[in-house]
């Protein structure tokens, strides 16, 4: 099972080469997330994924792509994960 931090990772690592901060919060019982632009505006915010939820690879891959494809479609290039 992966961890807490593993989750964050791989939410952090999705968006290269834009800046994403992952944080546990709620007690550890959810996960929010920013993305952040060139000039460090917010692009994407996820405020409330209930982590154990993400800890199933195939829902978190579900939620990464459908953010990525919104950046995509906003123009912005991502490195292939």
């Amino acid at each position: 099972m992966k961890s807490n931090a593993d989750i964050c990772a791989d939410i952090q690592s999705a968006f290269l080469p834009l800046r994403c901060v992952a944080e546990v919060v709620d007690y550890n019982k959810k996960i929010q997330f920013r993305v952040f632009g060139p000039n460090d505006e917010i692009l994407l915010t996820f405020p409330d994924l209930v982590i154990d939820i993400l800890r199933n690879d195939s829902y978190l891959m579900t939620i990464l792509d459908g953010a990525k494809n919104k950046l995509r479609a906003k123009g912005f290039v991502l490195n292939q994960s």
